[in-house]
């Protein structure tokens, strides 16, 4: 009878080295000018490796398409959005589409979409290179009135309170 740890060794990540992070290129097909607060939608993006090795989403390199939303004062209202796989190795040399879900902010307003690759457990491909990621300027408009928007996780409280919703991001909690 064999003892074990109860633990699995854990992949190796390998860091693409910063050459071929350079040479990996992202193009918006359809910028969006606007978006609904709240209401996700695809975003087409091709993804062009011009690098010398394939790149995949899988280990050991685990390379996503990811976003930042950034307010008009230029902080981060997301920092690290929603990760998009590649569908597939892409050799160098290739191309493909991805559809890329995206969320806006939940409040209305002006801000900056940045779309760029990461690579889990590494960095973010714009660490040293701000040129790699590809902004566009997108309005969000107000949830639209007499819609309610779908909760992904309803906030812990007592059993005995009410919680009485007023905006996307702000209730109230009465006893």
């Amino acid at each position: 009878m064999a003892i074990t740890s109860g633990t699995e060794p854990q992949p190796v990540l390998i860091a693409l080295p910063d050459a071929d992070r350079k040479q990996v290129h992202i193009v918006l097909r359809h910028p969006l000018p606007e978006m609904r607060a709240g209401k996700g939608l695809l975003l087409d993006v091709q993804l062009r490796n011009d690098s010398s090795q394939a790149i995949s989403s899988d280990y050991p390199q685990r390379v996503f398409l990811a976003y930042h939303w950034v307010n008009e004062d230029g902080s981060y209202d997301t920092y690290a959005g929603r990760r998009t796989a590649l569908p597939a190795a892409l050799a160098p040399g290739g191309q493909c589409n991805i559809e890329m879900r995206v969320t806006p902010p939940a409040r209305a307003g002006e801000y900056e979409l940045q779309v760029g690759l990461l690579q889990e457990g590494i960095s973010w491909f714009e660490t040293g290179d701000p040129q790699h990621l590809q902004k566009t300027p997108v309005t969000v408009l107000p949830l639209e009135a007499g819609k309610l928007r779908a909760l992904k996780k309803l906030p812990r409280y007592a059993e005995d309170r009410t919680v009485q919703v007023d905006t996307p991001r702000q209730f109230s909690v009465s006893s």
